[in-house]
């Protein structure tokens, strides 16, 4: 994926995270996202990611070649916070998922439901914790999917065998 993925725990990431970023992250409800942007004190754009408010953590996926602007803003501010920024790109996968069948697939293989309220669901699939979330950037039916690097390829066999018996 060319997304960079990092995930920030502790008590007060919400509040820490919306001091920083474009869109009103402290209103961000559990399982859901939102788009949000990290910008100079002078407007200029440094970075453009997703958020996802997974329950126990938010997930940000930041374009590949924003991730240094992003971590250098954001390790000169965090020491001042109760939130840890770990970044996850090696020990997570990340799936798109989308097209007129997308959703019905998921339904189907994990018993979800996507909406205006649940963007974000978490199943496990053969002992693996999987989050499935909604991105509607390119597609109105356009879902990420993380899970742990090492189970991507049984995964993408999985997905491939349920899509091409439908």
């Amino acid at each position: 994926s060319h997304w960079s993925k990092v995930r920030f725990t502790g008590p007060d990431r919400k509040k820490f995270l919306n001091g920083l970023l474009t869109n009103d992250i402290a209103a961000l409800k559990p399982m859901s996202g939102c788009p949000a942007c990290l910008l100079t004190p002078k407007g200029k754009l440094l970075a453009d990611l997703e958020l996802y408010d997974r329950g126990d953590d938010i997930l940000a996926l930041i374009s590949g070649q924003a991730m240094g602007n992003f971590t250098a803003a954001i390790s000169r501010k965090i020491i001042l916070s109760e939130t840890q920024m770990e970044d996850v790109g090696a020990s997570t996968a990340l799936f798109y998922l989308a097209g007129p069948r997308a959703l019905s697939l998921l339904s189907e293989l994990f018993g979800i439901f996507f909406d205006s309220e649940a963007q974000v669901h978490s199943v496990e699939w053969s002992g693996a914790a999987l989050h499935m979330m909604a991105y509607r950037r390119l597609l109105s039916e356009g879902f990420l999917i993380t899970l742990p690097a090492a189970r991507a390829p049984s995964f993408w066999d999985f997905l491939m065998k349920a899509g091409a018996s439908r």
